[in-house]
């Protein structure tokens, strides 16, 4: 059977990032979705649970996992959305935004290690398989 050409290096890519950012947010104290969330939340504000949930495609379930150990953690805090109070927003605190500052110090770090090994044109080719990939799915996981 013939192998797939974009998918499975897309799977595997995907799940070395996973593994080589984990060992890197572990050290303090989260999970790489916990970044993601804390990164989410420092980037774009408070956020309902509806948006982390379709962003971070995360089942609601280990979703609200995700946000009560970081509620303990005291990284977030859960209040009544005034737009819509049967839901909740997710706002980081100080704490949350000063890790939240340290993790994408790791992932800028991360990413500055690759592109100093990305040819220009690789990169533009890169983006141009990433867009199709936009148009076929017609799926966007980001507001803009």
């Amino acid at each position: 059977m013939k192998p797939f050409l974009v998918l499975s290096p897309l799977h595997k890519a995907s799940r070395q990032v996973q593994i080589y950012m984990n060992a890197r947010c572990r050290p303090l104290g989260v999970s790489t979705m916990e970044a993601h969330l804390l990164g989410y939340c420092a980037a774009k504000g408070p956020q309902p649970i509806t948006e982390l949930h379709r962003v971070l495609g995360q089942n609601k379930s280990t979703l609200t996992a995700i946000v009560d150990r970081l509620e303990r953690r005291k990284l977030v805090i859960r209040r009544l959305n005034p737009a819509d109070r049967r839901s909740w927003l997710i706002e980081l605190t100080t704490g949350g935004n000063a890790l939240a500052a340290k993790l994408q110090m790791k992932y800028r770090e991360f990413e500055t290690r690759l592109l100093a090994r990305i040819k220009l044109q690789d990169l533009a080719g890169f983006e141009s398989v990433m867009a199709v990939i936009g148009e076929v799915t017609k799926v966007s996981v980001t507001r803009s």
